[in-house]
């Protein structure tokens, strides 16, 4: 959908598995604030957000944008089936 280099695959790629550690050794961490992983997750969602603009074009980066917003609103429709 994005149409992307191969380069930018593997960047993406490499992005968003840095971004699932990330977020996946937050979860690990017991006892945490829900208010405080969730603020800790918003940030981390951000600079993965900053590395794909940096990496995508402008035109690249509006569609991503876009897409993501339809999944959020999918996943939030279909949250109580």
């Amino acid at each position: 959908k994005l149409m992307l280099t191969e380069a930018q695959k593997r960047d993406v790629f490499n992005i968003n598995l840095n971004k699932a550690k990330r977020i996946e050794a937050l979860h690990a961490e017991k006892g945490k604030d829900k208010k405080a992983l969730g603020a800790q997750r918003k940030a981390i969602e951000h600079e993965s957000d900053a590395e794909l603009k940096r990496i995508l074009s402008t035109e690249q980066y509006e569609k991503w944008i876009k897409l993501k917003a339809e999944k959020k609103k999918h996943k939030k429709e279909n949250c109580f089936d």
